[in-house]
């Protein structure tokens, strides 16, 4: 005896024969797509694989370590505006110029000193052979002028100007030198000596020098500490 299945309590049969249900409307077990028509890209590789860019933009740059442009290569450098322009060389033509100048005023200088020198040298020179030589002439050494008190007169290469005096102690006041051989410097060593009744009673020594186109005072020295008393002459003679 067969066993029939057993009915539906509620009447009906089952419609799908024991099948498993369709999908409504004729619809297949696919996957569902994209709502808008467009396919899903694949997913990106999380580590740093390249992928499309859905927005079409560029390719994001390589992460930090991944090769690109190597530290250290050559490049703009760090805080430059431009290119690199060498330094200029300084103009130097200015410190010779006041170099060469300082260098002429020192040589000039130099020549100065030396023709100075020279120049000194020479009346040293001529001064020396002058006491080596003494004047020979009228005034000289062992040679004695007579002159009157107050005038002028000239021994060697010195004159002795006009307007000085004798005083009460036998000395020489009031004497001026001026140079007559047109040295640069003109020295004499006289001595005054008063005379009465041609004996001498006081002598006075006198000591010039004097340089080109001056004329100097000239300083006297008697041998008396008393009055002379009167005198009738008065004789000069060069003793140096």
């Amino acid at each position: 005896m067969s066993s029939n299945p057993p009915e539906n309590p509620y009447g009906s049969s089952d419609p799908t024969g024991g099948q498993p249900p369709s999908e409504p409307n004729g619809a297949s077990s696919q996957p569902p797509s994209d709502p808008y028509g467009a396919s899903s890209p694949p997913p990106s590789d999380p580590y740093g694989a390249q992928a499309n860019n859905p927005y079409g933009g560029q390719q994001p740059s390589a992460p930090y370590g991944q090769p690109g442009q190597p530290y250290g290569q050559p490049g703009q450098p760090y805080g430059a505006s431009g290119p690199y322009v060498p330094p200029q060389k300084s103009n130097n033509k200015t410190i010779w110029i006041v170099l060469g100048v300082i260098g002429a005023a020192i040589v000039l200088f130099c020549g100065g000193c030396l023709a100075l020198g020279a120049i000194g040298f020479n009346e040293a020179k001529k001064e020396v052979e002058k006491q080596t030589q003494p004047y020979d002439g009228e005034g000289g050494s062992g040679n004695p002028m007579t002159v009157s008190e107050g005038a002028e007169f000239t021994i060697d290469d010195v004159t002795f100007l006009s307007g000085w005096s004798v005083d009460s102690m036998g000395n020489i006041v009031g004497l001026k030198a001026t140079p007559s051989g047109g040295g640069f410097l003109s020295s004499s060593t006289v001595e005054f000596r008063m005379l009465k009744g041609g004996s001498p009673i006081a002598s006075a020594s006198c000591f010039a020098v004097v340089a080109e186109d001056e004329t100097e005072d000239v300083s006297c020295i008697s041998d008396q500490f008393e009055e002379i008393g009167a005198w009738d002459e008065i004789e000069v003679e060069e003793t140096n």
